[in-house]
């Protein structure tokens, strides 16, 4: 463990990102129905395990660069990399923090300092998930590519992907490549043009993978939320469209959608920085990251659809009032 704290220390001091964003786990019943989600806790022995998958993964990338060049340039391996995010991206970041008045990213400059300085900030979890998924957002796509450009995340050269070779195919590749260098025998079947055709179609593989998955835990998500109708739940805003915003809730990362002009009757409006709205008539404001009860209204599953409302207070009777 103490290996593993120093390589992560390492690898913050280079500038990595230690983003925290939960990994989502489904519990099923007898009949492999889903009955509810839960945040997984980022243990030490994840950690453990991850940084070692790192390092593993970059010694393959350093030895391609320098041992395997009988392949060719970066010896035929596949490389993941991760681009710096553009300026806009960053100045609309500093924008929606200034608007939330959350700590922003300071010098954009040096944009991995200014996000870790954000990322470091001392937040209750709900506004904690919040910040580092305006952050995720606002940072590229990594991507597989066929030569060495840098991973801005992992503030990492000679990175790609190797330690998972039975679910990714670029990591089965890497191996293959591996393979014929132990055994003296390069392929000359990867050329340059297979490479990068190669690299183009197994990220565009990953990203619909990733879309897949999030389809199915929507649907799955929203099956729960159809057995809780009325029901009522804490959550947090999580973005905002002119009809009214997204919650997630605090127990479970389940969300739906409230359109507060008809739960409050009043014309709500957005804010042009997009990070809150406000009704015209009541100057109600909802920003960004705010606290909320609702109660589970309406889900339709064929639509991908869940309406939360929002729960008010009960308005107090008159002492005399005769119904009371």
């Amino acid at each position: 463990m103490t290996l593993a704290r120093g390589l992560r220390g390492r690898r913050r001091a280079a500038g990595a990102l230690d983003l925290d964003v939960p990994e989502v786990k489904a519990w099923v019943d007898e009949r492999g129905r889903t009955v509810r989600f839960e945040r997984r806790a980022h243990l030490e022995s994840h950690e453990l395990i991850e940084e070692f998958m790192l390092l593993a993964n970059r010694c393959v990338g350093a030895a391609a660069a320098r041992g395997g060049a009988a392949a060719g340039p970066g010896g035929g391996l596949l490389y993941r990399v991760h681009d710096p995010p553009g300026e806009r991206k960053l100045e609309d970041l500093d924008r929606m923090l200034k608007a939330l008045a959350l700590p922003r990213p300071g010098d954009l400059r040096d944009p991995a300092r200014a996000l870790q300085t954000i990322l470091a900030v001392r937040l209750d979890p709900p506004r904690r998930r919040l910040v580092h998924r305006l952050v995720l957002r606002s940072l590229a796509r990594a991507r597989y590519f066929e030569r060495d450009t840098g991973h801005f995340g992992l503030a990492a050269r000679e990175y790609c992907h190797f330690t998972s070779p039975i679910r990714r195919y670029p990591d089965l590749h890497n191996h293959r490549r591996v393979r014929e260098w132990i055994r003296g025998r390069p392929s000359g079947a990867w050329d340059p043009a297979a490479l990068e055709a190669l690299a183009t179609r197994t990220s565009a593989t990953e990203q619909n993978a990733a879309e897949a998955e999030r389809e199915a835990t929507k649907v799955k998500g929203l099956r729960v939320l159809e057995g809780r109708l009325g029901e009522r739940a804490s959550g947090i805003i999580t973005g905002f469209i002119p009809l009214g915003f997204f919650v997630e809730l605090d127990d479970e990362p389940l969300e739906g959608f409230v359109r507060v002009g008809h739960d409050l009757d009043d014309h709500f409006v957005l804010d042009p920085s997009g990070v809150r709205m406000m009704g015209r008539r009541s100057r109600r404001r909802f920003s960004l990251g705010d606290p909320v009860r609702v109660i589970v209204a309406r889900v339709d599953v064929p639509a991908r659809e869940c309406d939360f409302a929002l729960e008010l207070p009960q308005r107090r009777r008159h002492p005399h009032s005769r119904r009371a």
